[in-house]
């Protein structure tokens, strides 16, 4: 049984004195406190100078239809990787109709479309051989965001509580 306390050591000690409670608890009420404000701060201020995100243009280039018929290499990527928020514009720039999903662009005609995260998956396309067309949509931004707000807004004040703690802390116990 002493080798079991023993290999407890130095940080078991404090813990069991009550050292390394006043920071470990204002860390994590820091953190607490952080995600709480980060949250109601996008909570309230959402969609209220909402980013209109990007434009991401995808363009069907003069003679597709053509060279798809003679079996070379397709000249339109054959996927797209957008953030929610983004618009995604397909220009037919050829001077056939393109279908794209249950679209059908005229020559010269665009397609806008806003991306929310149930845009991703491939969708049916005519300027393809493989005749599909994909768009992965990166759905983490606004979560990783926060989360990284949260930890820069939560450890200093998380910090400062616990230098306020132990201050207190000892300042009670001085004669």
């Amino acid at each position: 049984m002493a080798k079991a306390s023993q290999a407890v050591g130095l940080a078991g000690t404090w813990s069991r004195s009550g050292a390394l409670r006043p920071v470990g608890v204002s860390l994590a009420g820091g953190l607490g406190i952080g995600v709480v404000l980060v949250l109601a701060s996008w909570l309230a201020f959402q969609g209220v100078a909402e980013d209109p995100g990007e434009r991401v243009t995808v363009a069907i280039p003069p003679g597709t239809a053509a060279a798809l018929e003679e079996g070379t290499e397709d000249a339109v990527t054959s996927s797209v990787r957008v953030s929610e928020g983004d618009t995604l514009v397909v220009l037919n720039m050829d001077s056939v109709p393109h279908q794209v999903g249950i679209s059908t662009l005229a020559p010269g005609a665009a397609l806008e479309v806003p991306i929310t995260g149930g845009d991703a998956g491939a969708y049916h396309s005519s300027f393809h051989a493989g005749g599909t067309f994909t768009i992965e949509v990166d759905r983490w931004s606004d979560f990783l965001w926060m989360a990284v707000v949260s930890v820069l807004v939560g450890l200093p004040l998380g910090l400062a509580i616990a230098v306020v703690w132990t201050v207190a802390r000892r300042l009670e116990g001085a004669p």
